[in-house]
């Protein structure tokens, strides 16, 4: 599979798509492990607008596999590196 798995270049017209993807991974991922204060908190940490931004001051890549988004990183201009999501 990894060999398949194809990265490119974030599209704008994703971000709803990134947006259902991150917030139903938070849900699965945290809500057994922090407080529902925190997984609010880390929800609102990735709003629709912040991952336009990260989109526009960085360099947002996703990862596919037959059509299907696996996750999405990105490299910002400050030099840090974020991981959004891996499904």
């Amino acid at each position: 599979m990894a060999k398949d798995v194809k990265i490119r270049k974030f599209d704008r017209e994703e971000v709803n798509l990134l947006y259902k993807m991150i917030q139903a991974t938070i849900d699965i991922s945290y809500c057994k492990v922090y407080p529902g204060e925190a997984v609010d908190y880390f929800k609102e940490c990735h709003s629709i607008g912040d991952i336009l931004n990260d989109g526009k001051h960085g360099y947002m890549v996703i990862a596919e596999y037959n059509g299907e988004i696996l996750g999405t990183g990105t490299l910002l201009d400050n030099g840090r590196a974020t991981w959004r999501e891996i499904v």
